[in-house]
């Protein structure tokens, strides 16, 4: 099996590219805003992992295009969700890329009807 190395790794593969890679990771690591969130006793953080979490099953998913991955996604939008409210600014655009890139798959109604019941 393939050693994964997260992010980074599967965002080179996405790429085609090593230094897009370095440079996600850099520029996520180096955010000041996640650093200060991160060490405050609030939803920031937990909000700041579901947001690379998403990003991540993203990517992975513009890669494999599986269903598996779709129900993940939609899950951890439910989980992000009922988080911080502040993270469907960045999940709507996601769903309409993912719906729209996935259409012939994702639109059959038991495939969508269990994205759905996936993010309640």
């Amino acid at each position: 099996s393939e050693e994964r190395g997260g992010a980074p790794y599967e965002i080179w593969k996405w790429s085609a590219s090593i230094w897009a890679g370095v440079l996600s990771s850099l520029l996520l690591s180096f955010c000041p805003l996640l650093w200060m969130y991160s060490i405050q006793a609030e939803v920031f953080a937990m909000n700041n992992f579901f947001v690379a979490l998403l990003l991540y099953l993203t990517v992975r998913y513009q890669m494999e295009r599986t269903d598996d991955l779709a129900r993940l996604g939609a899950f951890c939008i439910g989980l992000g969700l009922s988080n911080q409210h502040t993270l469907i600014f960045y999940a709507f655009p996601l769903v309409l890329c993912i719906l729209y890139t996935g259409r012939a798959r994702l639109f059959n109604p038991s495939t969508f009807l269990s994205l759905v019941m996936c993010g309640l």
